[in-house]
C-alpha cells in the first residue's frame, strides 16, 4: 500500500473507507507466582503463514542475562536464538520476532504443524539465571 501511495495513488483508489475501527485486545501474560514458580503463563496469539507461533511474551518478560525456557504442548525450548541459522533444520527455537514478540519456530519447518497447536494454545515461560 505504501508503494502505491508513494506513486500517487489516492486513498479512495485503494479501497472503501472503514466505517468503524476495531481495536483488538491482546491478552496479557499472567505471573506463575500463583502456582509457586517464577515466570509467566501466556499464549500463542498468532500463527503466521510459515507456522511460526507468536506469543504474548516480549523481551520485557525475560530478565536480562537470563536463559528463558518455554513450554508448549509437552515440549521445552530453552534459550533465545538471534537467527534461524543458529539451529539445525527441524530444531524448535525461540526468538524475538520483528514485532518484538517471543516466537516459537521450527527451523525449515512449521512449529504449528509439528506441535499441532493454534492461536490460544497456552505457553509457559520461566528462566535460569
Amino acid at each position: 500500500m505504501a508503494a502505491h501511495l508513494a506513486n500517487g495513488v489516492t486513498l479512495g483508489e485503494l479501497g472503501s473507507p472503514l466505517a468503524e475501527v476495531v481495536r483488538l485486545t491482546i491478552p496479557q501474560p499472567q505471573p506463575l507466582a500463583a502456582v509457586g514458580r517464577r515466570g509467566w503463563r501466556g499464549q500463542v496469539i498468532h500463527v503466521d503463514a510459515f507456522g511460526n507461533l507468536a506469543t504474548n511474551f516480549t523481551s520485557q518478560h525475560v530478565p536480562e542475562a537470563a536463559k528463558p525456557c518455554l513450554r508448549i504442548a509437552g515440549q521445552e525450548i530453552c534459550g533465545l536464538a538471534s537467527t534461524f541459522g543458529e539451529g539445525r533444520p527441524g530444531d524448535l527455537i525461540a526468538m524475538l520476532d520483528s514485532a518484538g514478540q517471543v516466537s516459537l519456530c521450527e527451523v525449515n519447518g512449521s512449529a504449528a504443524r509439528r506441535l499441532n497447536v493454534a492461536a490460544g494454545e497456552p505457553v509457559e515461560l520461566d528462566w535460569q539465571d
